[in-house]
Formats: C-alpha cells, structure tokens, sequence
C-alpha cells in the first residue's frame, strides 16, 4: 500500500523527502548502472568484472525503487553502501583515471540521502583513492580530484543544510498549526455551550431585576445611615487615637525626650505594647473608614501562606494584658502543629482579637479560653467565656452592623458593634464560617472555621498580570489612583502626577484608557487636543490636593500625624524658627512639642487654643510656619485662615491644615460633578449605545433606590 504525499507531510516532512529523493536517485543511478553496461558490452576492451558490478547495481536499484515504501531506512543504507562499493570495486578493476572521477557524483548522492552522517562514506572513499595512489599501483593526480571533492562537498553540504533547516521549520510550523486548529475547534464547542447556557441564565437574571431594584432601594437607605454613623465614629476615635499614638510612638523610639534617665525595662515593654496596639487599631479605624464609603464585599485580601499557630498565639500575645489586673483567667489550648494557611494575616488577627476583646468586655468572673485544632481539613479556632451570655432574641441580630446588645448599654461598655460583623465578613472572605453558641447566665462560645485548601479568594496581585491592560490616572495626588485600583482589580493603573509626562508614559506602557481627576467646572488638561486616539476619561473625585488649591494651603494632614508628617514638614522648610499650632486639644498641641524635640529641631513653639489669641501671636510674632486645626468649633479655624490669607503681608505665610478624615469629600459634597468620555476619534455606533446604555443603566438603577 503507497502512503500518500500528504500522509507522509502531516506524519514527518523531513522523512517524506528522505524517501522520495531515495526513490528518484535510485532511478537515476540504476539508468546510469544500465547505460554503464551498454557501454562495456560495446567497448572494444570487455571487462566482465566492470559489467557484472554495474549489472549488479542496477538490479540492486531496481529493488530499491520497487520496494521504497517498504525498505524505508534499509533500502537508503543499501543504496549508499552499494555506491561505495562500486566506486571502490570499478577502481580496482580499472586502472584508468577517468574512473576516479565517479566518486564525485558518488559523494552527492550520499550527501543527500545521508547529509550529517555522510562522512562515514566520504571518507572510505577518499582513503581508497589516496590508498591506490601511493600504493604504485596506480598514477592519481589526488590532488585535483581531492580540490574537487572538498568543493563540492561543502557545496553540496550547505544546499542541503538550508534545505532541512527549512523543511524542519515547516514541519514544526505545520504541526503547531494543527494543534491551534484543534484548540479553535475545541474551543468552538465549548464557546456554543457557554451561549446556550449563558441564555438560560440571562433568561434568570430578567426575572430577578425587579426584585432587585426593590431590593437596591432599600440597601441604599441603610448604605447611607451606615455611612453617616461611620464616618462620625471615626472622627471621634481618630482624635484620642492621634495623641496615644503620637505618645507612645516618641516614648518608645526616642526617650531621651524626656530626660537622660533610662526607662525600667517592664516599663518599655508596656510602652512598646501600647504603641504596638494603637497601631492595630488604627488598622480597624481605616477599615471603618472604609466601610464608610464602600460595602464591605470591596474589601481587598492580602493572601500569604501563614503558620496559622503562630498568628493565633501572637494575636492572644496581644490581648493577654487585658487579663492581667482583673479576676478573669485566660487560657490558651492551641495546637502547635496546625498546618501552613493561605490567610490575610491582618484580618484573621483582627476577628481573634475581635472575640478576645467581647469575651474580655463581658465577662467579670470565671475565665476566657482560646482553642483551635485541626479537624477535617478545617481550622476550628473557638473564643469561650463564663460571661452573662446572650439572650435567645439578641442571638438573631449580634452580627448584624452596628448592632449592640441591650446590657452593654446599662454597662456603659464601649463599641461601635462593627466588630462581630466584620469579623463574620472576613471569615466568609475566607471560605470559613462564624457561628456563636450562647446561654444567658452561662456563657458564651464563637467558633470560625480556616478551610486548609480556600483557593477561591483571588490574592491581591504586587505587580502587572502580563495578561492585565494598563491604565493611566493624571491627578497630582497618588490616593485616586490607589482608590481606583481597588475597584479596578482586571487593570493595572498607573499612577501620572504631571500631564506633561503623559505622551512618554504612554509610549512606553501602551494604556486601552487614560482617567482624568479634575476639579468641578476647572478646563482639562488632556483629552481634547491630545493627538492620540486613546479613550480620555474625565472625572471628579474629592482629591487633598483640591482643598489645597482651593484654600491656598501648604499641605493637608490627616489624623493621626506621625512624627514623620512633621519631620517632611520641617525638611521642606529648612529655614522655619518659629511654629504656630493653633488648635483647641491641649494635648495635640503637647505631641507637637514632643515631636519637634525627638526630632532634634530647635524651633520655636507657639500655642494657640483660640482664634483670638492665634491671631494675636500671630502680630506679635510672625511665624514660620502654622499648623492650623480644621475642625475648630464653629468654624472658627476656617475663619482665621480666611483673615491670613486675605492680609496682604500674611498671606505668604505657610499654612498646614490638620483634618480628619472625610474631611475633603464634606467640603466638595455641593460641587457639582461631571463624567465625560472624550476620543480624538469618532467612537463606532455600537460602543456609543453600549456607554449609553451602561450610564442609563447606573442613572436608573441610582434613582430608584433614593
């Protein structure tokens, strides 16, 4: 049975020519054997030794070229043997030079059949010339033939070379073709399969919407109550939290402030204690802060495989000195051999923390035990306390946000009922679940669950996916761009501080889109004569920078201010004597202070608790430098910032406003706002009613939840 050229070209192209150049020089060398013959019959000089070996030859190539298919690599060996045996054979018989010459035909046919091994032959048959040449058996000129062969060798080696590195180039070529054939096949089913059932689910999707919009309306009532509560909340513990901070932070990295006497190292540890907790609950005021804004499902997980023993016990570490002055035992039962989890390590503490600090809270006698084993790959940590326990009716809304029981009430105990509902949040972000088992008068019991091998929650990326589109944000604050890349986890934003940057940045990270954080009613900086056809969002998100061109300001800071925050301060004003802090919290005023002295600077403090008195100081001795509190009551500091800033020889005056969070988003609240997509091209039709459609939507949806 023949094999088709292209069965032999889809199995091995390279094979497929060996075969048939076998083929066609076994033709020509039995045509050539068979025109030998003739031509020694005719000679007058017969040689029957001649005859019999081209006779033989030419049989030995008709077997060949009849069985091709069949011989394969056998016949091509037979083939290149018999040639140099009958060069080797008709030299022996003939004593004549012109018969050393058959060689060079010779050598081509076993370059090409045989190419990088060819010189197993070639050379047999070089030492069979040079060997009868120096034997006196015959008179050679060697060194011709030698000239001849090696020319034409390499010139026939580097044909044949180019020839296989390009057969070998589409024989790859071809199969990988035959692969992404197969891909695009496979991958067409599927796809036909994906759109049938994607028009069952769309068929769901209609039939929930309504139920949906009624839904929305109702959410977004409590979204906004939420909102309100938090951000007040935050406010009211940022403040005290700036000074413990502050405090804590100077004693515990630089007590030489206070004196050249050395702190007793309990006394250190306490600090460093305090210092360490205060940082974690700023952690927690920023999530609260969050939540102000955003729903808890934004929320962003930092996954890293963690000994989850570790961060059990450095999490009770924490709280252990809670149990030290009162009549509550607390015990630890965690086993020490639980296995490596891919958690975030911050919010895992928190939620320990979190009970550990209810179970603390509650309970006035008996003991709180924390426990966690290993139990069917799940991770059991448990939080029980001899407390008052939870009535049956309280159990139902515990976790809901913002919700505390009655008798923490009649207790005056702290809280903003947040904790169990994040806690619960951060737990399901995990694949794991909270529950909580309780007895009024006995006790109660929270019990999370770590599945060992949650692969659902996607971990936040460090750097671009190759796969990722790039976006550009312009805005001359980093925060926009951070904020929307929370929200934005399938691109990678970049951050452009400056616009006359934008056209290097975009050759040199090729964005799909460029955003745009401008001022409400200010003219953009990009977009309209940008000769690019890249897509120009425009946008107004509340910016710091916004207030500080709006009020004139240096700098804004947020509280809580760090050490660092004066210290980058006081470095962009190298030359400042004298400082001004106005504000009516004595004890910022004295962080101030303490801060400036670990920072070794020798300026000048002045203190003003009032307006009035700011102002007065303010002529007395005019300051380098003013670090002016926002928040004032009745608006009092937004009063003498006005005053400064309209007195002609006040005005060049560096002011720094001291806020608290939400801060800028309540000064711009009654800006208008705009959204605008801007491309030097015409957008094609469909894009235009997908954005439209996409805005109606959103408007729509926006509407009828107020």
């Amino acid at each position: 049975m023949h094999m088709s050229k292209t069965q032999y070209m889809m199995t091995d192209n390279i094979e497929y020519v060996q075969v048939r150049m076998t083929h066609y020089v076994s033709l020509l060398v039995g045509i050539a054997c068979a025109i030998g013959c003739w031509m020694t019959v005719i000679d007058n000089t017969f040689n029957t030794g001649t005859f019999l070996i081209l006779l033989g030859e030419m049989l030995l190539c008709v077997y060949v070229y009849s069985n091709q298919n069949k011989s394969g690599f056998v016949g091509k060996e037979i083939l290149v043997i018999s040639l140099v045996t009958l060069f080797w054979v008709i030299l022996t018989l003939n004593e004549e030079a012109i018969w050393m010459y058959i060689g060079i035909p010779i050598m081509f046919i076993i370059v090409i059949l045989r190419f990088r091994k060819s010189w197993r032959y070639v050379l047999p048959m070089v030492l069979i010339v040079f060997w009868l040449d120096i034997s006196t058996q015959r008179s050679y000129d060697s060194g011709q033939f030698f000239a001849i062969l090696i020319a034409m060798g390499i010139l026939i080696w580097k044909t044949m070379d180019t020839l296989y590195t390009a057969l070998h180039w589409v024989d790859v070529t071809q199969k990988q073709a035959n692969d992404l054939l197969g891909e695009t096949i496979k991958s067409r089913g599927e796809l036909l399969l994906n759109n049938q059932a994607l028009e069952t689910t769309n068929q769901v999707l209609l039939r929930t919407q309504k139920e949906l919009e009624l839904a929305n309306k109702h959410a977004e009532e409590a979204r906004r109550l939420k909102e309100q509560f938090a951000a007040n909340i935050s406010h009211e513990l940022r403040t005290p939290l700036n000074l413990i901070l502050g405090f804590t932070e100077i004693m515990h990295l630089t007590p030489n402030v206070y004196g050249t006497f050395e702190f007793p190292a309990m006394l250190r540890r306490d600090i460093y204690q305090i210092y360490r907790n205060s940082r974690h609950l700023l952690e927690m005021i920023d999530d609260i802060l969050d939540l102000s804004r955003f729903d808890l499902s934004s929320f962003s997980l930092q996954m890293e495989p963690t000994p989850i023993s570790e961060l059990i016990q450095d999490s009770a570490e924490l709280i252990r000195g809670l149990f030290k002055a009162g009549t509550v035992e607390f015990e630890t039962h965690i086993d020490p051999d639980l296995p490596v989890v891919s958690v975030d390590r911050t919010r895992i503490r928190q939620v320990i923390i979190n009970l550990l600090t209810n179970a603390h809270r509650f309970t006035t006698g008996g003991y709180v035990r924390l426990s966690a084993h290993f139990n069917n790959d799940e991770i059991l940590v448990s939080v029980e306390d001899t407390g008052k326990g939870i009535s049956e009716s309280n159990l139902k809304r515990i976790f809901e946000e913002f919700y505390q029981v009655d008798y923490s009430f009649s207790r005056n105990y702290e809280g903003t009922g947040l904790g169990l509902a994040l806690s619960r949040k951060f737990v399901e972000s995990h694949g794991g679940t909270l529950q909580v088992r309780s007895e009024l008068g006995l006790g109660s019991t929270f019990t999370f669950t770590l599945p060992v091998h949650f692969t659902e929650v996607m971990p936040i990326s460090v750097g671009p996916n190759r796969h990722q589109h790039t976006i550009i944000v312009v805005d001359p604050g980093s925060a926009v761009t951070d904020l929307l890349q929370k929200h934005l986890k399938e691109f990678h934003l970049i951050h452009c501080a400056n616009a006359s940057k934008l056209n290097g940045m975009i050759d040199q990270f090729h964005p799909i889109a460029i955003i745009e954080n401008i001022v409400p009613s200010a003219s953009p900086t990009i977009g309209v004569n940008m000769n690019r056809s890249i897509p120009v969002i425009r946008c107004s998100i509340a910016d710091s920078w916004w207030v500080k061109e709006q009020l004139q300001v240096m700098d804004l800071l947020s509280r809580p201010v760090t050490s660092i925050d004066i210290s980058r301060l006081l470095a962009d004003l190298p030359e400042a004597d004298h400082i001004l802090v106005v504000d009516d919290d004595r004890g910022f005023v004295q962080l101030v202070e303490r801060m400036l002295q670990s920072s070794g600077n020798q300026c000048n403090l002045s203190r003003a608790y009032t307006v009035n008195r700011a102002w007065e100081l303010i002529h007395e001795r005019r300051p380098d430098l003013i670090l002016l509190d926002a928040n004032l009551s009745t608006a009092e500091g937004m009063d003498l910032l006005k005053r400064i800033k309209t007195a002609d020889d006040l005005k060049h005056i560096p002011v720094v406003m001291i806020t608290a969070s939400g801060y800028v988003e309540e000064l711009f609240a009654d800006y208008p706002s705009q959204l605008t997509l801007h491309q030097r091209q015409a957008f094609p039709m469909t894009h235009i009613l997908n954005y439209v459609y996409a805005l109606t939507r959103t408007v729509t949806v926006n509407t009828t939840s107020k």
